[in-house]
């Protein structure tokens, strides 16, 4: 009866839990006072003390339970979202686990160009909006079955599952128009960005997950320093 002092927040639960704690104590102490008075008259109300108790806790712990339930799994998306952009972040990212012979995950790395201009032109939350921004153009341009995640910093990497290089690089190609084109307006002032990408494919028995990011991450750096506003794709 006295832990339920640390639930006090959950409301009806510990409203459940103490009124069930309170009737069954009681139901407790009839029983108790049965014992050394009259055995007869007070063998019925100190069952229906218990019962109606026991219901009551039993009512309080579904619903803390159910609590619990939605509360882990709550704490498990806050820590695989950004908080910035909502998108999903590196601890969040898993590598695929199963993968055919015959099929092909393409990864980008994408990366915001003159991300510190921007900062330096129009201030640190033009930075954070324009970040914002760009992962909703992000998540409305990939296919249901692909993901992305915010990187770190300025960039994304986006997973394009079952896909060849040349296909994810079209779409790829498509999205960097996309954000070539659009004007992002922060309390009046159009913000224009433009991104530089490095793609790379991984397949089984080619090096796998990690040779791939690594590869995706040198040919965004050849885009850098191609003139960026481009793709380019790993050897």
């Amino acid at each position: 009866m006295f832990s339920c002092r640390y639930i006090r927040h959950l409301k009806h639960s510990y409203l459940l839990l103490l009124s069930g704690a309170i009737v069954s104590f009681f139901g407790s102490m009839m029983n108790w006072l049965d014992e050394i008075t009259l055995p007869t008259k007070l063998a019925f109300v100190e069952d229906i003390l218990l019962s109606i108790g026991l219901i009551l806790s039993a009512t309080g712990l579904l619903l803390l339970f159910r609590h619990q339930v939605v509360q882990h799994s709550l704490l498990k998306k806050i820590a695989a979202t950004d908080p910035l952009t909502g998108a999903l972040n590196r601890r969040a990212f898993k590598a695929p686990k199963e993968h055919k012979h015959s099929e092909r995950t393409v990864f980008a790395l994408v990366d915001v160009d003159h991300f510190k201009r921007i900062n330096d032109t129009f201030g640190h939350d033009a930075g954070d909006f324009v970040l914002v921004e760009l992962a909703k153009l992000i998540s409305s341009h990939i296919r249901e079955e692909d993901q992305f995640f915010r990187w770190g910093g300025e960039e994304f990497l986006l997973e394009f599952r079952q896909a060849e290089l040349a296909q994810a690089s079209k779409r790829m190609e498509s999205l960097r128009q996309l954000v070539e084109s659009s004007h992002f307006n922060l309390n009046g002032q159009a913000i224009k960005i433009t991104v530089s990408a490095g793609l790379a494919a991984v397949s089984p028995g080619h090096g796998g997950l990690e040779k791939a990011l690594k590869a995706a991450d040198e040919a965004l750096y050849r885009a850098k320093g191609n003139g960026r506003n481009r793709i380019e794709m790993a050897a």
